[in-house]
């Protein structure tokens, strides 16, 4: 099935057809242009939520000791907060030094 027509498409000469691919994220078939990657707005906002929560896990399993003092910290399982510094204190000092 043509979507788009020569006349329609940005580039004039290249036409743009719809075929039957896997959705990146939950691998159901669905038609659509060859640049979808998602099936449906929810599949798109699903890929959205975990790749930030896998950034968050990563950046979590990351800091392991103060930036300041290099204390090692412990990171909160289900928070989605993620601690730099190991009190009060050092936070206090980096942002001292940050505005120096």
């Amino acid at each position: 099935m043509k979507l788009y027509s020569k006349e329609n498409s940005k580039r004039g000469s290249k036409m743009v057809y719809a075929t039957f691919r896997p959705c990146a994220y939950c691998g159901d078939s669905f038609k659509g242009v060859a640049s979808a990657k998602y099936c449906s707005e929810r599949c798109v906002n699903d890929a959205y939520i975990a790749r930030r929560r896998e950034r968050a896990q990563q950046r979590r399993d990351n800091a392991k000791t103060c930036v300041v003092c290099g204390a090692p910290l412990e990171q909160a399982e289900g928070s989605v907060k993620i601690r730099l510094y190991c009190s009060n204190a050092c936070k206090q000092k980096a942002y001292r030094q940050k505005g120096k």
